[in-house]
């Protein structure tokens, strides 16, 4: 990433600030989704973001918005347009072709001829899709929910689970870590899978060593991210639903930047 693109770094300061959420609209999880244990320690924060870790090793957050809430916060609250905004500046356009470019490339170079995006936001993704020639694209509309483009690079749009249809691919970019039941989801994309076929998942990494620095001050932290997974806690929960080991896993983010300039005392995330 150029030194130029760097100093045209987005204030995400803005974004973060304009979480807010009220008393009412809280609920406590009881139960850890990887291994339905109780038994729990808490880490850090408070309701909205009350940070507890399982006996297991699962991270989650035990008092968070509830789901009410949360569909508000996604289909209409200034925070959510102001994300939009970020979304379109070109800092976030180069991460996103980092992030979607070469998942594109690749489902292209396996032979996916029909590709499922779920939680699509305004549908870079889908266009990636079109650019390489895959032209048979769905979306469900998740979480960032599609304002600006997305019927315009879509054949069709889901709004709610059960799925319908079969696909070579489903893609989940920053979804899991959002929604109320990754459980129920991943279950329903699989029996939405053909045979051969791909599922991508993207989550930030509570195993990265730019959460081990960082820890309470890592934007990984934030109300509406409801559960935290690592390499090895996704892989237990991908289990638990009968998806079996992934084929490959990666880190898209490059951690060395936050972490060197934390260690500096610097902000680790502006410019």
């Amino acid at each position: 990433m150029d030194s130029e693109l760097i100093s045209q770094k987005p204030n995400y300061e803005d974004y973060f600030n304009a979480l807010t959420f009220d008393p009412e609209e809280i609920e406590r999880i009881g139960v850890c989704i990887i291994c339905q244990s109780d038994d729990r320690i808490h880490l850090f924060g408070t309701a909205p973001l009350e940070i507890v870790r399982c006996r297991c090793g699962f991270i989650y957050n035990a008092a968070r918005p509830n789901e009410p809430a949360l569909e508000q916060f996604y289909r209409a609250s200034d925070a959510m347009d102001r994300w939009l905004n970020i979304k379109e500046t070109p800092f976030e356009i180069n991460r996103q072709q980092l992030k979607f470019a070469p998942v594109a490339q690749d489902l292209k170079r396996l032979g996916v001829k029909s590709v499922l995006d779920f939680g699509s936001g305004p549908g870079v993704f889908l266009q990636y899709c079109l650019d390489e020639g895959i032209k048979d694209l769905s979306a469900v509309e998740c979480n960032a929910m599609s304002r600006k483009a997305l019927e315009r690079v879509t054949d069709k749009i889901f709004s709610d689970l059960p799925l319908h249809g079969t696909y070579d691919a489903i893609t989940l970019f920053g979804v899991l870590e959002h929604v109320t039941d990754p459980r129920k989801l991943l279950i329903a994309c699989l029996s939405r899978l053909n045979k051969p076929g791909y599922l991508v998942i993207c989550v930030p990494n509570a195993g990265s060593e730019v959460v081990a620095t960082l820890w309470s001050r890592c934007s990984t932290f934030c109300p509406q991210h409801l559960w935290y997974f690592s390499f090895s806690t996704l892989d237990r929960l991908m289990a638990i639903v009968g998806l079996g080991a992934p084929i490959s896993t990666t880190t898209i983010e490059p951690e060395a930047l936050p972490v060197l300039r934390a260690r500096a005392g610097l902000h680790p995330y502006e410019s």
